[in-house]
């Protein structure tokens, strides 16, 4: 065994000294936090090397033993197939669970004092199980693509056959997994679909490899391709079939995670409201607009008293053609925000108002607002539409919406200063006063409207 391992390290010292060096770069370069329980750095692109690395690496596992006439050389010896298979896996192991811990001890010596007590051991064995697996997983199907063909070469063939084979089942399937999940009324669902297919792929390859590690390393080439395509084509159907056929409410409650996006505190630290979005692969994944999915713009929130951590009130969208816009607190009792609902080309934006001390919420349609306003005592919400540019001023047209009644009154149109965001403020509770276009300053009664 130990000089089966000394054999496998020295033939393969230059590829595994590359894949050591993916994961300790990320670590000496600004990321190594990733390997301290960081779970927001999986899903940066800089994980895909160190995995392309592990997959080109065992795609070179069996390389060696099947030129020429090595396996049966091997096998001649006393030396068992287990021997040889272990020594395979230890190699791996040793890399993808290994290295990352380095990295994370690399981490922990070139980190700011102030950031130790973060580094726990359960922060760092959190931190290398989520990189290591990944990796591992990797190598594995790397390795199970190497028993077919000999050399390296050999192995990348049928690793490109493997990942073709399913690329062309995605672009067969995936627009009838769209159109099943959304009959199911859950269209968002049809990415697990795709999850359950990737899967098979990487099950197949191991379930199509195992049994030419103990029989088929010594059978021909056309010999082993036969078998190895006809199990992995039908692992990877069959897997595939059962996770599109498995009731959509069994995949929901296993696979879909809503994950915590952003918290919005009120004024004066009363409420939380934090927004949760669905995401299938449990990974913390942030857009441009914060509380959106990335993947459906679905979102559910909630409203938390921190006092004793009550779920005061709940919010969910009510399908997936709602989209969200931030949520902004007009006092300690009432939020608002703004949905926009497009379905059959028809578009409608319509202003949410959340009170908490009734808990009700009132919606009415309004037109496009580029801003909001709040006044000061959270009375009244300012809605302002940036019109077109005149020669020396902006026209903006001003909505006033009463928060308490869910009642709009039209201001009209107004001409503000060319950098008009700045030059637009609340006088008082019931006062608006802004710069025109000449920068003389001006007032409008918000109180006579209403």
């Amino acid at each position: 065994m130990t000089r089966l391992l000394w054999k496998e390290l020295r033939e393969r010292w230059l590829w595994a000294l590359c894949w050591a060096a993916a994961i300790l770069g990320v670590s000496l370069f600004g990321q190594g936090q990733a390997f301290c329980g960081e779970r927001e750095l999986f899903a940066r692109p800089w994980l895909w090397l160190p995995i392309t690395l592990a997959v080109l690496v065992g795609a070179g596992g069996y390389a060696g033993e099947l030129v020429g006439d090595r396996a049966t050389f091997t096998f001649s010896r006393p030396i068992d197939w287990r021997a040889l298979l272990a020594v395979k896996l230890l190699f791996g192991l040793l890399i993808s669970f290994g290295t990352p811990l380095l990295a994370a001890l690399c981490f922990r010596l070139g980190s700011p004092a102030e950031y130790h007590h973060l580094i726990t051991p359960a922060s760092v064995l959190a931190g290398v199980w989520g990189v290591g697996w990944l990796l591992g997983a990797g190598y594995l199907f790397g390795l199970a693509c190497s028993v077919v063909k000999p050399g390296f070469a050999g192995g990348m063939i049928t690793l490109t056959a493997a990942l073709l084979t399913l690329l062309v089942l995605l672009l067969v399937l995936i627009p009838s997994l769209q159109m099943y999940y959304a009959n199911q009324g859950e269209p968002f669902l049809w990415s697990f679909g795709v999850a359950v297919l990737c899967l098979g792929a990487w099950v197949g390859a191991l379930c199509a490899a195992a049994p030419l590690t103990r029989f088929g390393l010594t059978l021909g080439v056309d010999a082993r391709i036969k078998r190895f395509a006809l199990t992995y084509g039908v692992v990877l159907l069959g897997i595939g079939a059962v996770g599109i056929a498995v009731p959509k409410g069994w995949m929901e409650h296993l696979l879909l995670r809503w994950v915590p996006a952003t918290t919005y505190i009120s004024p004066t630290g009363k409420y939380a409201l934090v927004c949760y979005t669905p995401n299938p692969f449990g990974w913390h994944v942030l857009t441009e607009y914060g509380e959106m999915s990335s993947i459906t713009g679905q979102r559910r929130m909630h409203f938390i008293r921190l006092a004793d951590g009550a779920d005061v009130m709940a919010i969910a969208d009510a399908d997936v053609y709602t989209m969200f816009g931030p949520v902004q607190w007009a006092s300690d009792e009432c939020a608002y925000y703004t949905t926009w609902h497009v379905e059959n080309r028809r578009q409608s934006l319509l202003l949410n108002i959340v009170h908490l001390d009734t808990r009700t919420t009132n919606r009415l349609t309004i037109k496009i607002a580029h801003r909001d306003f709040a006044s000061p005592d959270g009375k009244y919400l300012l809605q302002v539409q940036s019109l077109k540019g005149l020669p020396h001023a902006v026209k903006c047209h001003f909505t006033v919406v009463d928060l308490a009644t869910a009642r709009q009154f039209d201001l009209g149109d107004v001409a503000l200063d060319p950098n008009w965001v700045s030059s637009l403020w609340w006088q008082d509770q019931a006062t608006i006063g802004y710069l025109d276009g000449n920068g003389k300053h001006k007032i409008i009664a918000v109180g006579n409207c209403t």
